[in-house]
């Protein structure tokens, strides 16, 4: 293998495929990057056997050839590197060597015939979606989903299509995050389950992208695919549960306040907080006054409150810290609703924004 490339470009196409990495001591070449000569591109190539990315980068072709290269070597190294400078790379048998203008760098290389192949899914429902539309439902929910894998349905990211909105919903029992996207390229998709870990994969690699994305989905797997990047992801095989039976139809009071001021004084509560984050919210309609309070006996307390129009019934709750403040990087509105019922989950909502849709679980005193 012998080419030359443009430095960025190679090095953005490797620090997208490096946290796709894996790491098993049976099969060591799954921590590199597969580089790939053929005609005028590279393609740059990784796997955790979870998710496969295979990203294409045009070059000028000396000799093809293929070679698999630690992933986090490489990507250190290209890091480094000035901008706009030409980079060699070639083959020297088990060695990959790269010259720059002021260097030159030999690289210790994995048998690459062991690398697995990235599946391309030929067969399954596709259709094209803005990038951006993708990305924007992918990271307003995605955080919602279960870290266990012992439910794998609650750790994934469930997508779906129905009457002109693109759905994005994640849950893990403790809350649940829904965010809706208008468009006219697709009018009805089945649901498919995500791996949330491969979701925030996703979301990094497309997430400078202005193209379209076209979305195939087969039996086992989904792919990604722009201009130049391709993403295939596993499938996850379960059902998603019925969640819209536990979103209230109505809740008894309400607490509207501005999006950052209650974020500070959530920040200032959690000092405060116990081991399991808990924060409680006490409205007095007849003060007009939402507080917040923690309490913990080895560090203090802390009470606060915050400006707000109260409508409703006076309410006490206890809720995690951590599942409220979650979900303002979902809410891009200045102003947030609060609302409440006894034994039923909080709903959060950016104020005359009702794309996005947040419950909390209330916790046991």
């Amino acid at each position: 293998m012998h080419i030359t490339c443009i430095q960025e470009k190679i090095e953005d196409a490797v620090t997208k495929a490096a946290p796709i990495t894996g790491k098993d001591l049976s099969l060591p070449v799954l921590e590199c990057v597969l580089l790939e000569v053929k005609e005028n591109n590279l393609v740059v190539k990784s796997t955790d056997l979870e998710i496969g990315v295979a990203i294409t980068v045009p070059v000028k072709v000396k000799e093809t050839g293929t070679v698999a290269v630690p992933a986090d070597v490489l990507r250190n190294f290209l890091s480094t590197l000035p901008d706009s400078q030409k980079v060699i790379l070639e083959t020297d048998g088990n060695t990959l060597q790269v010259t720059t203008t002021h260097s030159e760098t030999h690289m210790k290389t994995q048998p690459h015939d062991e690398f697995p192949s990235i599946p391309e899914v030929e067969e399954g429902e596709a259709v094209e979606l803005p990038a951006e539309k993708v990305i924007n439902g992918f990271e307003s929910v995605y955080y919602s989903a279960s870290a266990s894998s012992m439910k794998p349905e609650l750790s994934s990211v469930n997508m779906f299509a129905e009457n002109g909105e693109l759905v994005f919903v994640a849950t893990d029992s403790f809350r649940l995050a829904e965010k809706r996207i208008p468009t006219d390229e697709i009018s009805d998709l089945e649901e498919v389950l995500l791996p949330y870990t491969n979701v925030a994969e996703v979301t990094q690699i497309f997430d400078d992208s202005t193209d379209a994305i076209e979305l195939v989905i087969g039996d086992n797997q989904v792919a990604f695919a722009s201009d130049n990047v391709y993403v295939t992801s596993r499938v996850i095989d379960g059902v998603f549960p019925d969640y819209k039976q536990i979103i209230p139809d109505t809740q008894d009071t309400e607490v509207t306040t501005l999006k950052q001021d209650l974020l500070n004084t959530l920040k200032l509560a959690n000092i405060f907080a116990d081991k399991f984050n808990q924060v409680t919210i006490s409205v007095d309609t007849q003060q007009k006054e939402c507080m917040i309070q923690t309490n913990n006996e080895d560090v203090g307390e802390n009470k606060g409150t915050v400006d707000a129009t109260i409508e409703g019934e006076d309410i006490t709750a206890h809720f995690n810290y951590q599942y409220i403040i979650d979900c303002f990087q979902s809410i891009s509105t200045d102003s947030v609703s609060m609302q409440f019922s006894e034994e039923k989950p909080m709903t959060i909502e950016g104020v005359g924004d009702d794309s996005f849709l947040y419950l909390v679980m209330p916790m046991n005193k």
